[in-house]
């Protein structure tokens, strides 16, 4: 009798999501750049993925996607691939003048499930990268992604003024309540 070969397994794309808790992949700053640009695009009406992602993320491929996931995360983008549109959140904050774009801000860096975790965890603390990394896995973070996690929830955390950077570590303060 021959022996059967094993099929050879299928390897998962290189960059390819690897599991665990999903975070936003782009820092608040970063969102809140693209998020301008998709207020602009959808002011008279939702649009499909093939406008959008090159349109406003310069990508129409799974890095436009990634950075579509992440808005969505924030809450500044909402819709399916037939039909994008920026939320009441971001044409608020595109809107808003300076001094009062603080709570909104708030309102969108704490909308991604974890970093509203994290943040409730240490708020009013000072602490390390390493010990939001730690909380970020022990939220079910993949261990290849909490170092990316843990950079991307403290500058966002700065960005909407909920935290202050004193060397390795960050002072988080309470938000703004709208």
């Amino acid at each position: 009798m021959a022996e059967t070969e094993k099929p050879a397994t299928k390897k998962p794309p290189k960059g390819g999501r690897k599991g665990g808790t999903l975070f936003p992949k782009i820092n608040l700053k970063q969102a809140l750049d693209y998020s301008k640009k998709a207020v602009s695009k959808t002011h008279t009406g939702p649009q499909p993925e093939g406008t959008i992602l090159p349109g406003v993320f310069g990508n129409a491929g799974p890095a436009g996607r990634v950075r579509a996931s992440a808005l969505k995360q924030y809450g500044l983008l909402e819709g399916t691939v037939e039909a994008y549109k920026s939320t009441k959140l971001a044409r608020d904050i595109d809107a808003a003048p300076d001094e009062d774009r603080p709570p909104l801000l708030q309102l969108a860096f704490l909308n991604p499930k974890l970093f509203s975790e994290v943040y409730e965890t240490f708020n009013g603390d000072t602490v390390s990268k390493a010990k939001i990394e730690q909380r970020a896995k022990g939220l079910g973070v993949h261990p290849e992604s909490a170092d990316e996690c843990s950079q991307l929830f403290i500058d966002s955390a700065v960005t909407a003024s909920l935290g202050t950077l004193s060397g390795d570590s960050i002072s988080l303060k309470n938000r703004v309540l709208v």
